[in-house]
């Protein structure tokens, strides 16, 4: 055993759990192709009015956040809604990007080719310290994923269970940015942003090894870029690293500053900031923008101040706390080619 491994507390998965008794009210708007909604503006007064005056199942996800689930900042706080990026190629990176839902928490909305979700401000779900910059945002996700196929999604392997009656509920939005949000409780998103799990053609959850992965066939191909493999050359220590997902459920962010700190066989150690939400999110490397690996666990991310009786985030040292886990890419993809799995050019 590695001396880092003997140093590492227990692991905290990304994943943001949402409770299936409540998850009728996902707040999830995710985004479509800007010239399609701004058409749908024109028609947004009717379909806010009618939706608000319709009855409507008022069933609302409540938002887990122990303190083994949640995330950790290090050093700065580096994460940033992914729509105030400038690069743009992160931005283009994002439309491939997907959040995890409950597929019976997307109702049809009036307006043909449109459908809707409920929406939860992440202050009024859990106890939330004072000052939490995302307090006012809406959560709706789980769990990220990456669209590595057409038709095939990349998530973590703890983010569902290898069983079909579980692949039948979930759901993934992809590019679901908060700059398309209401202000109302319901969030809109096009039809095209919409997949629905097909079936698990793989799924690997080893405690011993580290690996954690779920590949997954969808219902249709979507229109969206592929992201490169970064299959060429492994990363190493050293190497700056960025992440694009849905910490907490939220719409998508980017953590623009890491790097990778440590190497395991299986999986890096970074210190990328990284929340419940972020497990399956996409990591890339700066240096060419390919797709290294994916966040799977970590430092818990909460701490509880029990004056105030609420959680607040994490602080750590870059080079402090156990570190964030990253599954390589190149781990997977003998698997990948295995169930005969495409990938993009390099």
């Amino acid at each position: 055993m590695s001396l880092w491994t003997q140093k590492r507390p227990k692991n905290s998965y990304k994943d943001f759990k949402l409770l299936p008794s409540d998850a009728a009210s996902g707040h999830i708007r995710a985004l479509g192709d800007d010239a399609y909604m701004k058409q749908v503006k024109s028609k947004f007064l009717f379909l806010l009015t009618s939706v608000l005056l319709a009855t409507q199942a008022q069933a609302i996800l409540d938002i887990r956040l122990p303190s083994s689930k949640n995330k950790v900042i290090y050093a700065d706080q580096n994460i940033r809604q992914t729509t105030q990026v400038k690069d743009v190629k992160i931005k283009l990176l994002s439309q491939s990007v997907a959040m995890q839902v409950q597929r019976y928490a997307i109702q049809p909305a009036l307006v043909s080719g449109l459908f809707t979700m409920r929406s939860v401000l992440l202050g009024n779900k859990a106890p939330i310290c004072k000052g939490n910059p995302w307090s006012k945002f809406n959560a709706l996700g789980s769990c990220s994923a990456t669209l590595i196929n057409h038709d095939t999604l990349l998530t973590a392997g703890h983010c569902l269970s290898h069983a079909q009656w579980d692949c039948d509920q979930k759901s993934w939005i992809l590019n679901a940015r908060e700059e398309y949000f209401t202000q109302t409780s319901f969030q809109y998103f096009t039809d095209d942003q919409i997949l629905h799990c097909k079936e698990i053609i793989s799924h690997n959850v080893d405690a011993n090894s580290g690996l954690d992965y779920a590949i997954i066939k969808v219902d249709r191909k979507a229109q969206r870029p592929v992201l490169p493999l970064a299959l060429a050359r492994s990363s190493q220590v050293g190497d700056d690293i960025f992440m694009i997902g849905h910490p907490l459920g939220l719409a998508s962010m980017t953590s623009e500053v890491g790097n990778i700190r440590a190497e395991e066989d299986q999986f890096y150690v970074a210190n990328l900031d990284s929340f419940a939400g972020n497990s399956g999110a996409p990591v890339f490397r700066k240096s060419d923008n390919k797709l290294t690996g994916m966040l799977v666990r970590g430092e818990e991310d909460f701490v509880w101040n029990d004056e105030d009786k609420c959680f607040e985030f994490r602080v750590c040292d870059n080079d402090d706390c156990r570190g964030e886990d990253i599954v390589k890419i190149e781990s997977i993809l003998e698997d990948l080619q295995r169930q005969g799995v495409e990938t993009a050019p390099l």
